[in-house]
């Protein structure tokens, strides 16, 4: 069992390293953060009595054009969301889901797990 998403994050850092060089040249701006994201929602939440090397073969043999689009398609629901914040002051109230997910992909504010460079 693990402490926390950070450390269970942390163990599978290598894994996810071997997955970003394996993609470096088509998809270099997809990170680690975003495989976990994807990974986590539409996979590992679903699973029963999930081990460390069943995450770890997600990891590498995750078919990346899927993560592209999941990372995609989050990205224009967001920008989506910003166009549409009222302009009464709302905007951190209304935002806070792109602030949050903005902050952990580029690592600007202390988070768990870190999106740490490639």
């Amino acid at each position: 069992m693990y402490k926390s998403q950070e450390e269970l994050f942390n163990l599978l850092s290598g894994a996810f390293n071997v997955k970003l060089r394996l993609i470096n040249k088509e998809y270099n701006y997809i990170k680690k953060i975003d495989i976990w994201n994807y990974l986590k929602i539409n996979k590992w939440c679903k699973a029963k009595n999930l081990t460390l090397s069943e995450m770890v073969n997600d990891i590498i043999e995750i078919d990346i054009t899927k993560v592209d689009l999941f990372l995609k398609d989050h990205l224009k629901r967001e920008n989506k969301n910003i166009a549409e914040i009222p302009p009464d002051g709302a905007f951190h109230r209304n935002c806070g889901g792109f602030i949050h997910h903005y902050h952990r992909r580029y690592n600007i504010s202390a988070g768990t797990p870190t999106a740490s460079a490639r």
